[in-house]
C-alpha cells in the first residue's frame, strides 16, 4: 500500500463564508470549505512561508493536474448555524474614475462635498451569508515526500471571503497508508459518484473539487430545527455515515476517522 501523510488543522471560527459554486457573490454559503478553497489555503501558507507568493499556488495546481495524490477535506467539529450579515464597504480601490473625481473635490478644499461623494458614490452594501460556529477540522492528504510542517499551516489567516478571519488552534501531521474497501464509515465529505449511503444523515451539495471542477459531494451533516429563547433556528450538526460502493474504493484511516480519497 502507498505511504502518505495527513496534515490536520483545527480551525477556530467564529464565522466563515464560502460561496456555492453557482451563486452570485456569497449570498448563500457552504457549510464547510470546499476542496478548492483548501487547496488555495495550503498554497497561501506555503507561499507565505517560502516567500514565493502566487507561484506556490501555480506549482500546487500543476502537481494536482499531473495526477499527484492529493485530497483536501473539511468537516464540522460542532454545530453551526447560518446567518446573513450586511457588509458596508468603500469601493475606492476598484473605481478609478470615481476615485479621481473624489481627489478633485478634496483638492478644491471641499471636505463636506468629498464626504458626501464618498458615502454616496464610492460605497455599497449587500447581504452575505455566513456559517457561524466554534470549530471545524481541515485535512490534507499528501504524498510522503511532500515537504510541509506544522508551522507553515499555522500561517493560515482566513477561509473563504476577505472577512472570514480564522485562527488555527492546533496542527499535527501523521503517517497513513492507503487502503481500499467497498463499505466505509466516514464523517468527512466525498464525491458522490456511484456511492450509496446505507446509514446516517447527510446532505448533497455541489462543491468544487481539488481541480476547481464542480462535483456533487456527500456531506455528513444533520439539519435540525431547535427552539431558542427568541424563536427557532436551523442548526447543522456533524454525523457519521456508512457508505457502500459497487467496487473497492481508496480511502485512508486516520486518527480523526476514515477519509475517502479523490
Amino acid at each position: 500500500m502507498a505511504k502518505m501523510k495527513a496534515v490536520f488543522a483545527r480551525i477556530r471560527l467564529p464565522i466563515f463564508s464560502i460561496k456555492h459554486p453557482e451563486t452570485f457573490q456569497v449570498m448563500s454559503c457552504l457549510p464547510i470549505p470546499q476542496p478548492s478553497v483548501l487547496v488555495g489555503a495550503l498554497a497561501y501558507c506555503i507561499g507565505t512561508s517560502h516567500g514565493s507568493g502566487l507561484t506556490a499556488y501555480e506549482n500546487l495546481k500543476k502537481d494536482i493536474e499531473r495526477g499527484e495524490k492529493f485530497t483536501a477535506r473539511a468537516k464540522l467539529m460542532d454545530i453551526i448555524v447560518y446567518s446573513s450579515i450586511v457588509l458596508r464597504r468603500f469601493r475606492i480601490a476598484d473605481e478609478i474614475r470615481k476615485r479621481t473625481r473624489l481627489y478633485e473635490i478634496l483638492a478644491r478644499g471641499d471636505i463636506v462635498g468629498g464626504k458626501l461623494f464618498l458615502e454616496k458614490d464610492l460605497m455599497d452594501a449587500f447581504y452575505r451569508g455566513y456559517a457561524m460556529g466554534r470549530e471545524i477540522l481541515c485535512a490534507w492528504i499528501l504524498g510522503e515526500n511532500f515537504m510541509i510542517d506544522e508551522g507553515t499551516i499555522r500561517l493560515l489567516q482566513r477561509l473563504g471571503d476577505t472577512e472570514s478571519l480564522i485562527a488555527v488552534s492546533d496542527v499535527w501531521i501523521e503517517p497513513i497508508e492507503l487502503g481500499a474497501a467497498s463499505e466505509i464509515k466516514t464523517s468527512f465529505p466525498f464525491p458522490l459518484g456511484d456511492a450509496r449511503v446505507r446509514h446516517g444523515d447527510f446532505t448533497l451539495m455541489k462543491m468544487c473539487n481539488e481541480r476547481r471542477l464542480p462535483e456533487q459531494y456527500v456531506i455528513p451533516i444533520r439539519h435540525e430545527v431547535r427552539r431558542t429563547g427568541t424563536g427557532r433556528v436551523m442548526v447543522l450538526e456533524p454525523t457519521e455515515i456508512e457508505v457502500e460502493f459497487p467496487r473497492p474504493t481508496q480511502f485512508c484511516e486516520t486518527s480523526m476517522g476514515s477519509i475517502i480519497l479523490s
